[in-house]
């Protein structure tokens, strides 16, 4: 029985859209649109904060490419809509308000009304979930640091038999801002990251408790300025039945910028794009080039990342800088004692990554720093 729930579930869970300062007039989803994706191997998505730099530039495929398209939803008839089996009267409801996503096989309903996206439902050639509420999906206008987080409850059928309730909890929020390096190689700046947190537990009483399931998906979405849907996505999902969580599956995928098919046709965002291609960027001189006395030195704009955290084996630490310097890795234990240093080097501009060998080391609380030309940035690490 818990097979079969899994397998349901997991369906509703991959579903669930969450879009990012995302807008409506930028991020909503619309009818017309087709989202080429490809799903490629797992790599943890990294620290939140500011200034991150996110390198996906080594992942590889894993399935090839398929896509994502959006309907707008039809009337039924004059006055009214037919979604997920039921009726919504027309009144009221915008000719764009609600639209459908089909992949695999499977439609996933929204409703874009006011200053919210919905998710109604979805539905495929073995299941019905319906949303009722709608789940709250993404508030608009929606930046960094921004929080939302509601209840829900859905219900639906299997095999057009097998009744389905389930009940949970989704959060929300844009955890991280930064730049990214794209599995195509490509780097993207203005890059904002939006992190879900989803429960989803059975909430039929009729089953024993050693048959009822309780799930918890963590997805991460990238959103780069200019482009409606997201770049990357990871997918993360546990059982959390019982004190230990299982984990379920991890995945990711990979959106690619160029394979956006609906750009063509959305002015708000190329003209986003086109603002940002007309700026003007700083080029500095080549390594060991002299500088003018009166010119002031490149900057830096160091971003970085390092992950997982806490960690078992071994820490990653990545960095992006645009401008030649030095730098230094460092672990302190508790005590203020370097336990892990990678000396000092120079580097030219660009990004890299180093790996800290976190195994031997005791259990308990370390602090990284990063010192990179005259910047430095500290963070907790947690061994496990």
């Amino acid at each position: 029985m818990k097979q079969f729930l899994f397998s349901i579930f997991l369906v509703m869970l991959t579903g669930v859209f969450s879009n990012a300062q995302l807008t409506r007039r930028h991020n909503a989803p619309r009818g017309g649109d087709e989202i080429v994706k490809q799903r490629v191997s797992y790599k943890d998505p990294g620290r939140d904060g500011e200034n991150v730099v996110w390198d996906f530039g080594q992942l590889l495929p894993v399935d090839p490419e398929y896509r994502l398209t959006y309907y707008t939803v039809p009337k039924a008839s004059d006055s009214t809509y037919l979604v997920l089996g039921d009726t919504i009267r027309a009144a009221g409801v915008m000719p764009d308000e609600l639209v459908v996503g089909v992949e695999h096989f499977t439609a996933y309903w929204y409703r874009v009304a006011g200053d919210a996206l919905f998710t109604l439902g979805h539905e495929n050639p073995v299941t019905l979930m319906r949303h009722n509420p709608p789940l709250l999906t993404m508030p608009f206008p929606f930046g960094y640091e921004n929080k939302a987080e509601k209840e829900y409850r859905s219900q639906g059928l299997y095999s057009s038999k097998e009744p389905l309730i389930t009940e949970g909890n989704i959060g929300i929020e844009a955890d991280a801002y930064g730049k990214m390096v794209l599995p195509s190689g490509d780097t993207l700046a203005h890059v904002l990251r939006i992190r879900s947190l989803q429960t989803v537990a059975d909430a039929d009483t009729s089953r024993r408790d050693s048959l009822r399931l309780k799930m918890e998906t963590e997805t991460f979405r990238w959103y780069a300025k200019g482009y409606r849907y997201p770049v990357f996505e990871t997918i993360r999902t546990f059982d959390v039945s019982d004190t230990s969580a299982t984990e379920i599956f991890a995945t990711a995928f990979f959106y690619p910028p160029q394979e956006h098919l609906y750009l063509e046709k959305d002015s708000a965002n190329l003209a986003v794009l086109d603002s940002l291609w007309n700026i003007g960027t700083h080029i500095p001189p080549p390594h060991g080039g002299d500088h003018n006395d009166d010119t002031p030195p490149a900057p830096l704009n160091l971003t970085c990342n390092w992950y997982p955290n806490p960690v078992r084996d071994v820490l990653y630490v990545e960095y992006c800088f645009e401008a030649t310097a030095t730098v230094t890795v460092t672990l302190f234990d508790i005590n203020g004692m370097a336990v892990r240093i990678i000396p000092e080097r120079e580097f030219r501009k660009g990004i890299y990554r180093n790996e800290i060998d976190c195994a031997a080391l005791p259990a308990g609380s370390y602090l990284l720093k990063l010192t990179v030309g005259g910047e430095v940035v500290t963070e907790m690490v947690v061994k496990r």
